[in-house]
This record gives C-alpha cells, sequence and structure tokens, in this order.
C-alpha cells in the first residue's frame, strides 16, 4: 500500500477466492488510505444473491470495495 500511494496510485487491485482474507485486508487498508479497491475473485460454488451476505464478502462491500469474478481455472 505505501508503494501504491509513494506512486499517487488512487486505486488497488487484488486477485483471490471468494472468502479470501487477503482480499479483504486489502480492501480494509484501501479503505483507510482512502483509496479504491478491486477485487478479482475467483468464481465458486457460492453465487448470486446470497454472495454478497457471506463473510469476508459482505465485509469487502461494507469498506466499498468493487468486486469482478474470473472463471475457475481449468482442471
Amino acid at each position: 500500500m505505501a508503494d501504491a500511494q509513494a506512486k499517487g496510485a488512487d486505486t488497488v487491485i487484488t486477485q483471490g477466492a471468494t472468502q479470501s482474507n487477503h482480499a479483504r485486508q486489502t480492501a480494509a487498508a484501501a479503505a483507510r488510505l482512502g483509496m479504491k479497491c478491486v477485487i478479482l475473485l475467483k468464481t465458486d460454488r457460492i453465487s448470486g444473491p446470497e454472495l454478497s451476505r457471506v463473510g469476508n464478502v459482505f465485509l469487502e462491500r461494507l469498506m466499498g470495495r468493487r468486486r469482478r469474478h474470473s472463471p475457475p481455472a481449468p482442471t
């Protein structure tokens, strides 16, 4: 976050799983510093309206992050 601020960034982007602690912490740090946060979430079994009400996704929403979904990696 310090590097992003030093370079004049106003938005940070990170990627993680739906319930990613890293994504939640990034959203919290961005909110604290007055920055925007975009999180690229890997698609999993939780989707639709219930996704916005679970754990870290709910907390990230409260912190003002924008969410994008990426398709699961091929197996």
